[in-house]
């Protein structure tokens, strides 16, 4: 009497345990390294005023829902002297499960770094907040966007610099 019921029950945990077995390796696929192009207004101050700024950067899930993650942004041409500035964030938080929308929340470092057209240097070093969403259109392609809020501890310009960008986030091979 229990040889039937073990015949029939062992299909469905043959499946639970197929299903458990290759949800790691889905897991690994989405938390693989990500490479990030967007474009994006960028609050630098009064006169050099919120050019859209092209930025690029690296993201990489680790754990359950952590993110590690930087970004690298060039101001050119801004404002009245022309600004040309490197900016820089580096993010630590934490992300949504890996789904087809995906949530991130960080916080770290910011840096500004250039010079206008008269010589006067922009140097500003500070800490943000940032939050995203990706929508995984394709297996490994992701729109993008974020919100970035900033305070500046060195500069004398301007104390807060928010900033926005949207773009494509392109996911890395699990190999």
């Amino acid at each position: 009497m229990k040889r039937p019921f073990l015949r029939h029950a062992g299909y469905p945990t043959i499946l639970v345990a197929a299903a458990l077995v290759a949800d790691p390796a889905c897991l690994a696929a989405q938390r693989s390294l990500r490479f990030q192009a967007g474009l994006g207004p960028y609050r630098v101050d009064d006169l050099a005023g919120t050019p859209l700024v092209p930025m690029i950067g690296l993201a990489k899930p680790f754990g359950h829902r952590g993110l590690v993650a930087g970004n690298l942004g060039l101001i050119r041409g801004a404002g009245f002297y022309g600004l040309d500035a490197l900016t820089l964030d580096l993010h630590i938080g934490a992300s949504s499960r890996p789904d087809r929308v995906e949530w991130g929340a960080t916080i770290g470092p910011s840096g500004l770094v250039g010079g206008d057209g008269d010589g006067t240097p922009y140097l500003a070093a500070g800490v943000h907040g940032t939050g995203g969403v990706i929508w995984w259109v394709a297996s490994r392609i992701g729109l993008t966007a974020a919100a970035t809020g900033r305070l500046w501890f060195t500069s004398g310009n301007a104390r807060l610099s928010p900033s926005a960008a949207i773009g494509l986030t392109v996911r890395g091979s699990s190999r």
